[in-house]
């Protein structure tokens, strides 16, 4: 398990002579030399208590204990945040990568006493819900179509960094440099629409100045192509119907016209409406009427 402390290096080899002629006089004094991308855990009573350095620092030997180095530079990680929804509810996923830093130095002792002592993957796991929050924040103020535009990605990816940092200090955590965003997943159906969107205003400049009947015929024989190949199936419009569109637009003249049915509305008067009798004798079986076609 890889853990947020390093060993202490070895005096001998990483320090100078002079630097070393400190330490060796000030070392009665409770002095010691935290390196670079270090702060040292500081234990009173057993209990941490404070992080110093780097540099020479000191302590009180009498109260105090040297605790374990701990690692502030930061290490890199990569998060996938799923079901972003944009302003138009479209969820979408972002794989980004972040740079996460770790500093006990002013952080309440309740909290880096935790934090401490956990593993770097931990700490980078800690971050991950603060940087779906400023993600989804930033997303919402987009559309499905921008968040896959590069000035709109760099835009957001410019704001996420200060506003997570913001929001993680009390923990001691910072997001050490810019976030990249490595990659924008739309959903399938969302990136065939826009597919077939493209081909459409792709088809639509192709035809500028084309002649509208030649246009028609081959809309039909592209028609007829596809029913050809994957079959009739349901149809709304009469086949029959399109095939005297395609043989009006083979032989160059005005499509025909759909048949109408002219229908004329029948009322209800005396010489179309049988006569009903006022009254029917009793003991006698009722008749029904013949109709008059």
């Amino acid at each position: 398990m890889e853990w947020n402390t390093r060993p202490t290096p070895p005096a001998d080899t990483r320090q100078p002579l002079t630097l070393r002629l400190k330490l060796s006089v000030g070392k009665v004094l409770g002095f010691f030399f935290v390196p670079e991308n270090h702060v040292q855990a500081i234990y009173r009573e057993g209990l941490y208590w404070d992080a110093r350095g780097p540099g020479i620092a000191r302590y009180d030997w009498w109260a105090e204990s040297l605790g374990p180095l701990v690692y502030t530079s930061g290490q890199f990680g990569e998060y996938t945040l799923k079901n972003m929804f944009t302003r138009d509810i479209v969820p979408v996923s972002i794989r980004i990568q972040a740079i996460v830093a770790y500093n006990p130095t002013g952080t309440k002792r309740e909290i880096a006493r935790i934090l401490t002592t956990l593993p770097r993957q931990t700490l980078k796991n800690v971050a991950e819900p603060y940087l779906r929050w400023a993600m989804m924040e930033q997303v919402n103020r987009c559309d499905a179509t921008q968040v896959t535009q590069h000035d709109v990605l760099a835009q957001i990816a410019d704001g996420l960094a200060p506003t997570v940092t913001n929001e993680m200090r009390f923990l001691g955590l910072s997001i050490a440099a810019k976030i990249k965003i490595l990659e924008v997943q739309l959903p399938q159906t969302l990136g065939e629409r826009q597919e077939m969107i493209a081909q459409r205003r792709a088809t639509m400049a192709a035809n500028v100045g084309v002649d509208p009947t030649d246009m028609r015929r081959a809309l039909v024989t592209e028609v007829l192509e596809r029913m050809g190949r994957d079959g009739i199936g349901d149809s709304l419009i009469s086949f029959s119907e399109f095939l005297d569109s395609y043989a009006a637009a083979k032989a160059g003249r005005p499509p025909p016209q759909p048949p109408t049915i002219d229908v004329t509305p029948r009322t209800l008067n005396s010489s179309t409406t049988p006569a009903v009798p006022s009254s029917i004798p009793t003991g006698e079986p009722i008749k029904r009427q013949p109709r008059h076609h």
